[in-house]
């Protein structure tokens, strides 16, 4: 995969640095590899701190466990 992103990047200007990062981060070539395709250090991206939305689309208990308190007619 090494050719494949030096030659995207390099050759092809098919690939941008965030693109050959990404190839690093899903372990498909290395920090060192990086460095030899961009010409430069691979920086580990920073952990977001972007608040992460915990609510649910059912909010009630009825919602959430699919049952609804129903009343048998006679």
């Amino acid at each position: 995969m090494f050719i494949t992103f030096k030659f995207a990047y390099q050759l092809w200007n098919t690939m941008t640095k965030e693109d050959v990062a990404a190839q690093v981060v899903k372990s498909s070539i290395t920090a060192d590899q990086y460095k030899a395709i961009v010409g430069e250090e691979y920086q580990v991206p920073a952990a977001s701190t972007a608040p992460v939305d915990t609510s649910t689309a059912a909010s009630d208990s009825t919602a959430a466990s699919g049952t609804a308190n129903v009343t048998p007619t006679v």
